[in-house]
């Protein structure tokens, strides 16, 4: 409450002559205290029931908010052995899909191996032969010497 200046004067200013106020003064005065305290006594009751008001809502905001905390933390407990095995397939999954991926560039590997080794084999059987009958013929016939094919 906001006093007006007249009665802030009033208040400061002696009234009547000197001396011990009249009994219609201290009257007058105790019912404008007994006014003023009425006015802050209903907004301090306005206060606090906004406030109890606002306590309330965030005690049940707060009761609200544990609850789905624990339903939100019983439900993932819950799910958990679910995602798990999911999880634990799907490594299952990614490993057989990695071996069957190594296996076949093994087998890969091992089919061009084979087939330069074949290769190889087919180019140098000849000169092989050639050689082993060169020695053949070397030991049987050393007078002859390499100049010409053998009988």
């Amino acid at each position: 409450m906001v006093l007006r200046l007249s009665e802030l004067l009033e208040r400061i200013r002696p009234a009547g002559t000197p001396g011990a106020p009249t009994e219609g003064e201290v009257q007058r005065r105790d019912d404008r205290r007994a006014a003023e305290i009425a006015e802050i006594t209903t907004i301090l009751a306005s206060f606090e029931t906004e406030a109890d008001a606002i306590i309330s809502d965030a005690q049940s905001a707060a009761h609200e908010i544990r609850s789905g905390g624990h339903r939100i933390a019983r439900e993932t407990a819950a799910a958990l052995p679910d995602r798990r095995a999911v999880a634990e397939a799907e490594a299952a999954h990614l490993l057989e899909e990695r071996d069957r991926v190594e296996a076949e560039q093994l087998r890969s590997q091992t089919e061009r191996t084979i087939s330069e080794l074949r290769a190889n084999a087919e180019a140098r059987t000849p000169l092989l032969v050639e050689e082993v009958m060169e020695v053949i013929w070397s030991q049987l016939l050393p007078e002859k010497t390499q100049t010409g094919p053998r009988p």
